[in-house]
């Protein structure tokens, strides 16, 4: 039950983010939020390995929250 509990959590967190206009962050949710399920149903392999759109997602995202509190 946590793990959908988190699951609906993580979901209304992405949305809150995309109507705030914050896409960035939002796609580092829905992309860590993936990885998490994957690794609850055993997928251990997705805990260490990031593909590569899901590393460009959270290097641009790191770059524009950067960007954004300089």
């Amino acid at each position: 039950m946590s793990d959908s509990i988190g699951s609906a959590s993580a979901a209304a967190l992405e949305q809150q983010l995309r109507a705030n206009g914050e896409e960035a962050l939002a796609d580092i949710i829905a992309k860590t939020g993936d990885i998490a399920q994957r690794v609850a149903a055993g997928d251990l392999d997705a805990a260490v390995h990031f593909s590569p759109d899901q590393l460009a997602a959270i290097t641009t995202a790191m770059q524009q929250i950067q960007a954004a509190n300089e």
